[in-house]
C-alpha cells in the first residue's frame, strides 16, 4: 500500500515545489505522486523562466492552480458525502423495518416515498402514513372484522348501498385473487367496467371476468398480487390514477 501525501506536504509541493517535490521520492509515495509533484516543479520552473516577471507570473499560476485544487477538492468531498448517503439510504430502504419507521418519521406521503425508490433504482411497495394508515390497519384485519360488516339480503340492497367513482373502458387487468380468508387464491383476468366503494367502505372492481365470460366484482383487498396491465406491474394506487384518472390519496 503507497503511503498517503500529508496535506502539509500537498501544501508544500504547491507553493515550494523546488524543495518539496523531491520529498515525494521517500520509500512509500506512488509513482502518481510523484509524476504530478514533478510535473507542477517543471510547469513552475518553466513559467519563471520565461517571464520577465517570474516572481509574479508564478505567484498567479500558483493562485490559478490553488483554487482549482480547491474546486476539485469539494467536488470529491460531494461526491463521497454523495456517496455515503446512498450507501445508507439504501440500508434503510433494504431494510422493511427501517423503511417503515424512516417514512413513517419523515410523514413521507406514498409520492415521495416512490421517488425515493425510483431515484435509488428499488422496487418496493410504498408504506401509507397519516391519514391512510387508519385505512390500512383495517384492511390488514379485515378478516377479523368482516363478520361484524354490514350484511345485505340480496345483491340489489348491496348494488343500492354501493357508490361507483368510476365508470368506463380501460386495458384488461391481471391478478391472483382469493374469494376469502380459507379460499385458494386463483388467476383473473378482467376487463374493468366500474370502480367504486361499497357500504363497508370497500373497494370494489367490476368488469368482465374472462373466465366465466361474466360481469362480476372483485374487492380490493382480497388481491393477492399486483395488478397486471400487459406487461407491467402496478400496485392498486399506481393503477388506479394511470388508468382510471382518480387520485387514490383522496378516495382514502
Amino acid at each position: 500500500m503507497h503511503k498517503q501525501m500529508s496535506n502539509r506536504l500537498k501544501i508544500g509541493v504547491l507553493l515550494l515545489p523546488i524543495v518539496f517535490a523531491w520529498f515525494t521520492l521517500e520509500k512509500g509515495y506512488s509513482k502518481r505522486a510523484r509524476l504530478v509533484s514533478f510535473l507542477w516543479l517543471f510547469l513552475v520552473t518553466a513559467v519563471a523562466l520565461n517571464d520577465k516577471n517570474p516572481i509574479a507570473a508564478v505567484l498567479s499560476l500558483t493562485m490559478l492552480v490553488s483554487v482549482c485544487y480547491a474546486f476539485y477538492c469539494l467536488v470529491v468531498s460531494m461526491f463521497r458525502r454523495a456517496q455515503k448517503r446512498k450507501e445508507e439510504m439504501l440500508a434503510i430502504i433494504n431494510d422493511d423495518d427501517k423503511w417503515r419507521d424512516y417514512c413513517m418519521d419523515k410523514k413521507l406521503p406514498p409520492s415521495a416515498q416512490k421517488f425515493i425508490l425510483k431515484s435509488y433504482g428499488v422496487e418496493k411497495r410504498v408504506i401509507e402514513t397519516e391519514t391512510v394508515k387508519f385505512d390500512v390497519s383495517v384492511s390488514s384485519s379485515v378478516d377479523d372484522f368482516e363478520d361484524n360488516w354490514k350484511s345485505y339480503n340480496s345483491s340489489e340492497e348491496w348494488e343500492h348501498d354501493r357508490k361507483v367513482l368510476w365508470r368506463g373502458q380501460t386495458k384488461d387487468i391481471e391478478f391472483s385473487y382469493s374469494k376469502s380468508r380459507n379460499h385458494p387464491k386463483e388467476r383473473r383476468t378482467v376487463t374493468p367496467q366500474e370502480f367504486g366503494v361499497d357500504g363497508n367502505g370497500m373497494f370494489f372492481v367490476r368488469g368482465i371476468c374472462h373466465k366465466s365470460n361474466e360481469p362480476r366484482t372483485f374487492k380490493l383487498y382480497r388481491f393477492e398480487t399486483k395488478i397486471k396491465v400487459g406487461s407491467q406491474r402496478f400496485d392498486e394506487d399506481e393503477w388506479i390514477e394511470k388508468y382510471l384518472g382518480l387520485n387514490p390519496y383522496e378516495l382514502s
